[in-house]
């Protein structure tokens, strides 16, 4: 049940852009605290200054037509010297206290009223006790850039030598201006600083809304996906904030004072920090929650496995009154007791063959898939019903099987049934996981094969990391088996079938079971072939043209699997992979192949390894091309006419092709409507000599492009044009005459005449019943000539047209003329 719908993009937008909004506030206000401070001090002492140390100053040089760049000056240990004056002077009829540089520039002034003034003995203008009190208040507080204790010595000698490591010049119409050009040149400095606390603020923030719902929610993996998405969302929008907030505060701090603060550096990245992991827990938090879903978690196990009716035959009846009759296979589909009974007569019915049935079949070991004289079955003693599948020559008296051997299970049951097996215990059949039936319904015989990976050697359970106590070699195997009759009646004990593994070392080598080129072609001019050798055991493989002993066998494998199934073999199985080259057209290629046992195997194991001392012999058949020797339709060429009474025409459409792989044989495929189609070839299946295929047309023309491939992917192309009539009108006679005694007609097509002479009949005989006339060839028809006699004939194409009832072909009437 869903608890939240998925928060829309529109939402997260909206979101976004209230915390670049809230950001962008506080940012605003700091930046304009700073700027009002700096409008009032204007020049500050460079005390807490990060571009200054020692006694320096920093002051503002009043250019009222530009603010040039900032100059820094910044050699380490180099004194700088200013000689700053300062004196009452007249500018423009009025009276200030101008502060100068030693280039006699003005750096600020402060304008004096007329009793901050006084003349001194000179006759200059010079100032008075009031006057030096508001130039003194005026220096300290609101503008005059010196330090505090050069301001005393400024007033009373008119002149202060200014020392510093660094001194920084500024030019601006106004304080303000100066305050904001040192806000833009702090901030190159604070941003790449306040983004990497606020990051890293975001990133534990963000990681801790994934840990929340990970590890104390326990979300599942679709959850996590929505809160993996919301971390990097709250990441973002968190790092945002705080290089927002901690940015603009640095800057206002920074123009207030000169620089950035030293000592409340620490405190503002601990701000900036937690503003980042707020904001982004909080973002990341609501996102989650906002998309959170609660789904219920069930695990479904799927068996594929054949469908099965139901037990017992209740329902049996129902098949007899089906409309068109009960076959064999739709008895049986009603019931697993359900069976036809006197088949082909009249009283053919399904019904349930044995309902009284109420005992479970009986189970034995089915001795026909012991794999040799060397194995037996032995029953196992107690109370348990079972053999062991015992192998005589095992020096160990146990009866253990070699590693990596083929195990067959195999039982007979005294009445049909269906068997299931398990390597567990169970209460009841129902609960048994495989069934060991082979096909649709019941049968008496009931086997599976197990594959050789099921019986490992130690050595390789070891080198493939499996601990000593999971190796269960010596140890019995155990499968159960129960079987379930067609009434539903299952047995209740369950059959034992056992054997162990050899717990000694492996001193077989692997068996080559075969190649996937095994019985194949090569195609014309096909050097090469990928080769696959599947073997019992994981093993190293090596071929050549020569019957050579393993190790001089010139051409190594380059992949051969450690575990089953590497390398996409069949599943359960071992092998090798590689290339075979040199392979040569028209000839028989024979290739020889020998493997060896423990790849993993080195100087300093155990034991031994074992390759095989007989090659598995792999022959492959080199070539020559296929060519599409002939065509036909209907046995004609191409461009012939084919013609029919019927709209719709079936013809046959053969191809036959010669040499290639296999003296012609091939798989040929016709193209219709831009795709390719088989030959049906009557429902046989694989290479042949004649490909045949059947196609219902309708007249006109056509243009079939056909293509064989034989059994080395030799292909040859080829196409037939045909073209298809419908005739319905009876032959025509062209022509009637006398030649030597003979009445002869000549029809316009292929067909046959037959005529009587009866003239109390006239044309109303029917054609079965006429006298068949002679004929040479197909079209030219004679009978014996009489005079005075008249023929009623009827002439009939191939297709049976004909004259309708009661007409004729022609009739001829003969006489003779004598002059």
């Amino acid at each position: 049940m869903k608890l939240n719908k998925t928060l829309g993009l529109t939402q997260i937008l909206i979101l976004l852009i209230g915390i670049f909004a809230f950001s962008f506030m506080i940012g605003e206000i700091g930046k304009s605290q700073g700027i009002e401070i700096a409008r009032g001090v204007g020049i500050v002492s460079g005390q807490n200054a990060n571009l200054s140390q020692g006694e320096g100053a920093y002051w503002a040089e009043i250019n009222r037509e530009e603010i040039p760049p900032i100059t820094t000056q910044t050699t380490p240990g180099e004194d700088k010297e200013e000689k700053v004056t300062g004196k009452v002077e007249t500018i423009d009829g009025k009276k200030y206290y101008v502060i100068r540089d030693s280039e006699g520039k003005i750096i600020n002034k402060e304008l004096l009223d007329e009793d901050d003034t006084k003349k001194n003995e000179t006759g200059k203008d010079e100032l008075s006790d009031k006057g030096k009190n508001k130039v003194n208040n005026w220096l300290l507080t609101t503008g005059g850039g010196i330090v505090a204790s050069k301001v005393t010595e400024l007033i009373n000698t008119g002149e202060v030598k200014l020392f510093g490591k660094e001194i920084l010049k500024l030019s601006g119409k106004t304080t303000e201006k100066v305050g904001e050009e040192v806000a833009k040149r702090a901030l190159s400095k604070t941003f790449g600083g306040q983004l990497a606390i606020s990051a890293a603020g975001s990133a534990l923030g963000a990681a801790i809304n994934w840990a929340i719902f990970k590890w104390i929610v326990g979300a599942d993996v679709r959850n996590m996906r929505s809160a993996s998405t919301a971390s990097a969302i709250g990441f973002a929008a968190g790092t945002a904030a705080g290089v927002a907030v901690g940015t603009s505060t640095a800057l206002g701090a920074t123009v207030a004072t000169g620089a950035t603060i030293a000592t409340g550096g620490t405190l503002l990245g601990i701000g900036t920090f937690g503003i980042g992991l707020i904001v982004a827990l909080v973002v990341a938090l609501f996102i989650t929650l906002a998309s959170f879903e609660n789904y219920s978690k069930e695990v479904f196990n799927y068996l594929v496995e054949a469908w099965e009716p139901d037990v017992g035959g209740g329902d049996c009846d129902l098949c007899n009154e089906l409309e068109f009759g009960c076959t064999e296979y739709q008895c049986r589909s009603f019931g697993k007791g359900c069976e036809i009974v006197n088949p082909g007569s009249v009283q053919e019915v399904c019904v349930w063959k044995d309902p009284d049935d109420i005992f479970p079949p009986k189970i034995t070991a089915l001795e026909k898939v012991l794999p040799s004289a060397d194995y037996e079955y032995r029953p196992l003693s107690g109370v348990v019903t079972g053999v062991k599948i015992f192998y005589t020559k095992d020096s160990s008296s146990n009866g253990c099987i070699l590693p990596y051997s083929s195990v067959t299970l195999g039982i007979n049951t005294t009445k049909y049934a269906d068997c299931k097996i398990d390597t567990e215990r169970t209460s009841s059949y129902e609960e048994m996981i495989a069934s060991m039936t082979s096909f649709e319904g019941f049968e008496n015989e009931h086997i599976l094969k197990l594959p050789h990976v099921a019986a490992p050697s130690v050595e390789s359970q070891t080198a493939s990391g499996i601990p000593i106590t999971q190796i269960t070699n010596g140890q019995n195997q155990e499968f159960f088996i129960r079987c379930e009759s067609a009434n539903g009646i299952s047995n209740v004990d369950e059959y034992i079938m056992e054997f162990c593994v050899q717990d000694g070392p492996d001193a077989f080598p692997p068996v080559i079971l075969g190649t996937n080129l095994e019985g194949k072609f090569l195609q014309y001019n096909q050097s090469e072939a990928n080769l696959q050798i599947y073997t019992n055991e994981p093993a190293e493989c090596k071929w050549s043209f020569e019957d050579l002993n393993y190790d001089a066998m010139q051409f190594e494998m380059n992949q051969c699997s450690q575990t089953e199934g590497d390398y996409m073999f069949p599943p359960f199985s071992y092998g090798c992979l590689g290339k075979l080259e040199g392979m040569k057209d028209r000839v028989e290629n024979k290739v020889y192949i020998r493997c060896n046992d423990k790849p993993w195997w080195t100087s300093t194991d155990k034991g031994a390894r074992y390759a095989n001392e007989q090659s598995h012999v792999l022959k492959l058949q080199g070539t020559e091309p296929l060519v599409l020797d002939e065509i036909t339709i209907n046995g004609k060429q191409s461009g012939a006419t084919i013609k029919d009474s019927v709209s719709t025409i079936n013809v046959k459409l053969e191809a036959k092709a010669k040499f290639g792989a296999d003296n012609g044989k091939s798989i040929c495929q016709y193209e219709f409507g831009g795709n390719w189609i088989d030959f049906y070839n009557e429902g046989s299946s694989g290479f042949v000599n004649v490909n045949t295929q059947r196609i219902p047309l309708s007249e006109g023309f056509y243009n079939y492009s056909i293509r064989c491939f034989d059994a080395g992917l030799n292909s040859d192309e080829g196409n037939i044009k045909f073209t298809l009539v419908t005739d319905r009108e009876a032959p025509v006679v062209a022509r009637a005459y006398y030649d030597v005694n003979n009445l002869k007609v000549i029809t316009d097509e292929p067909a046959q005449c037959v005529y009587t002479s009866q003239t109390n009949l006239g044309c109303t005989y029917n054609f079965a019943d006429g006298t068949a006339m002679n004929e040479i060839g197909e079209s030219i028809h004679y009978t014996s000539w009489q005079a005075n006699k008249k023929y009623f004939i009827k002439c009939k194409d191939e297709f049976g047209n004909q004259p309708l009832p009661g007409q004729c072909s022609i009739i001829v009437r003969a006489f003779e003329s004598f002059e």
